[in-house]
């Protein structure tokens, strides 16, 4: 009998482990800050980390958030992850931004880096149905090693938004998917500036709208700055499968027109998926049928008349 408890001890044990969870809510401060977790410390790495509730906002700069084989990092209920200069989130497993409700993570600068645990390494945005995720990307890298290595832009029926600011992030990927699993909305967004935007390089493939009339893939394209002229502005660095449903709103398919504008100038792009997901420049949409050119390598810029 006692050799039974002793076993069934163990078994609790083990089992409270694998379950363990350190979670920050109704808090606001440094991740490093022990009043903020309900362990009263900072995650360890074994544990799974839950960022969340409203008013929740945890800023991780200068020191290493370490959620290791803690299996799940989540950030959702409204809650806020601030990434920043001198950060390092380093995870094995799955992170999770808005499941059940909204949640946010900034990236302004620093190291986001998944490794497969016991789930793969893969980052959900908008991870569950009914929930909305928004992770924003400005500077810093954002990558992964080993296996896995995906990034699910609105996942298993829930809305996501993925937003690339200007050319300082670095982002290198395994997969992508906009808008993963049935009911699932994903949008891409790209605020361009004067050198062009930080494309999402992948080792493999993109896969957009992947189960057609049931998801949704929308690509979102504004200018910050004038852009680079005579260059083409590549987006998504590997081969796509499928097609975003829409552009700003208009079409998306293969050679689409984009008009862009800044300061009252419109630049004209057209959409293409060969190879890789990119803007190449046109002339004027006036020129193109007198020209007979199509598609072409540059950019025209065309005042606007008041």
């Amino acid at each position: 009998m006692k050799r039974l408890c002793a076993i069934l001890l163990l078994v609790g044990l083990i089992a409270g482990s694998a379950f363990a969870t350190n979670t920050w809510e109704y808090y606001t401060g440094n991740w490093s800050d022990p009043g903020g977790w309900s362990e009263g410390r900072a995650p360890s790495g074994e544990e799974e980390v839950k960022i969340k509730k409203s008013d929740s906002v945890c800023t991780l700069n200068t020191s290493t958030g370490d959620w290791g084989v803690g299996q799940r990092l989540r950030v959702y209920e409204e809650a806020t992850l601030l990434i920043e200069d001198g950060a390092e989130l380093l995870g094995a497993g799955w992170m999770r931004v808005g499941a059940t409700n909204p949640g946010t993570v900034i990236q302004s600068a620093g190291l986001v880096q998944l490794t497969a645990g016991k789930d793969d390494a893969k980052l959900g945005i908008g991870d569950q149905a009914g929930s909305d995720g928004f992770y924003t990307i400005s500077g810093g890298t954002l990558t992964y090693s080993g296996d896995g290595g995906n990034l699910l832009i609105g996942a298993r029926g829930g809305q996501g938004t993925f937003t690339v600011i200007d050319t300082d992030p670095l982002i290198q990927m395994n997969r992508l998917f906009v808008g993963d699993g049935a009911g699932a909305s994903g949008t891409l967004e790209y605020q361009i500036g004067s050198g062009g935007v930080s494309p999402i390089s992948l080792a493999d493939s993109a896969n957009l709208d992947p189960e057609g009339d049931d998801t949704t893939a929308l690509l979102v394209l504004s200018l910050i700055a004038a852009p680079p002229a005579d260059t083409d502005i590549l987006l998504i660095d590997g081969t796509a499968v499928g097609q975003f449903d829409a552009v700003n709103g208009g079409s998306a398919a293969e050679g689409a027109l984009v008009t862009l504008d800044f300061g009252g100038t419109d630049y004209y792009y057209s959409l293409t998926y060969a190879d890789s997901v990119a803007l190449q420049w046109v002339p004027e949409p006036s020129m193109l049928a007198l020209l007979g050119l199509g598609s072409l390598i540059a950019v025209v810029r065309r005042r606007r008349k008041n």
